[in-house]
C-alpha cells in the first residue's frame, strides 16, 4: 500500500475517533512542526492517547521502509557483521530523515560523534510516561531462534510471515527496567521454552505491542505463555485468534 493510501487511512481513523491528534511531520512533531529539544514537554510523553498515535505512526513508517527496501528495519552493521547501531536508527531513514543524516553509520552507537546524538531520542521511542532526557527507550524487538530476527544478517520480508501479520509482533514496549540507550543495538532474547523470561515482571496494565500489520495492541499480563510465544514466532503454525488476548489499542474518543 502506498504512503498516500496509508495517510488517508490514518486521517479516516482520526476522524472516526473524534481526536485532534495529527500524524507527525518532519522533525517528529505533530502536524509538521519541525524541531524540538531533547527536553520537550513531558506531558506529551505522558499522554496515553498521543503515545498510541505515535506508535501507529511508527508502524506505518515500518511499512514504508519495507516498501522501499523489501525488508524490515535491521541493526546497522560493520562489514564483519558487528552491530553498530540499532534498527531504531535505520528506521529514521523514513521516520526522521534529518536526524538519520546526522549519524555516522560506519561508527558504533557510542562513538564520540554518535554519542552526541543520544539526547535526540525521537518521540516515537520515548516510553509511555517517560522522558526524553535520559535518551533511553523500551521499544524492543525479539531476537533469536524462531523470531523474525532469527538471522541478524537476513533480510526478512513480511511475505515470510506464515501465521499472519495481524498475529505476529514486530516490536513491544518492554517494562521500564529493560530500558536501553535508543541507538544501542540491544533488544530482547526470545526463549521458546520460557517466552516470558525476556519480559521479566509483566506490568499489571499489560504492554503495548506493534504488530506486523501496523496495529497497536495492548497485551494482557494474563496472556498464557504459549499464546505470547505465538505472537513472537512468525512461522509457528498457531491458530489462536488475536482478539481473544490482545484487543486493539485506540486513542479515546
Amino acid at each position: 500500500m502506498s504512503l498516500a493510501a496509508r495517510l488517508a487511512i490514518v486521517a479516516v481513523f482520526i476522524s472516526f475517533c473524534g481526536c485532534d491528534a495529527k500524524p507527525a511531520g518532519p522533525g517528529g512533531q505533530p502536524g509538521g512542526q519541525a524541531g524540538g529539544s531533547p527536553a520537550a514537554s513531558s506531558a506529551e510523553a505522558q499522554s496515553p492517547d498521543q503515545h498510541i498515535w505515535d506508535l501507529l505512526k511508527l508502524a506505518m513508517e515500518v511499512h514504508n521502509h519495507h516498501d522501499k527496501h523489501k525488508r524490515i528495519p535491521l541493526d546497522i552493521k560493520a562489514a564483519d557483521g558487528t552491530p553498530l547501531l540499532s534498527w531504531r536508527v535505520e528506521l529514521l531513514e523514513v521516520l526522521d530523515p534529518q536526524l538519520y543524516q546526522q549519524f555516522h553509520l560506519q561508527e558504533a552507537w557510542d562513538s564520540p560523534h554518535n554519542s552526541t546524538l543520544m539526547a535526540k531520542v525521537p518521540k516515537w521511542y520515548v516510553p509511555s510516561g517517560g522522558s526524553r532526557q535520559d535518551g533511553k527507550t523500551t521499544l524492543m524487538m525479539f531476537q533469536g531462534p524462531q523470531t523474525i530476527f532469527e538471522n541478524p544478517r537476513a533480510k526478512f520480508n513480511f511475505s515470510e510471515i506464515f501465521d499472519g501479520t495481524s498475529k505476529t509482533l514486530i516490536y513491544i514496549e518492554a517494562p521500564p527496567d529493560k530500558a536501553v540507550p535508543w541507538t544501542k543495538p540491544a533488544d530482547l532474547t526470545f526463549d521458546a521454552a520460557n517466552p516470558l523470561a525476556a519480559i521479566g515482571a509483566f506490568p499489571d496494565t499489560g504492554l503495548l505491542g506493534v504488530f506486523c500489520d501496523g496495529q497497536v495492541r495492548r497485551i494482557s499480563k494474563d496472556t498464557p505463555p504459549p499464546e505470547f510465544a505465538a505472537m513472537i514466532t512468525p512461522r509457528g503454525g498457531e491458530q489462536g485468534a488475536v482478539d481473544t488476548w490482545a484487543p486493539s489499542a485506540k486513542p479515546a474518543r
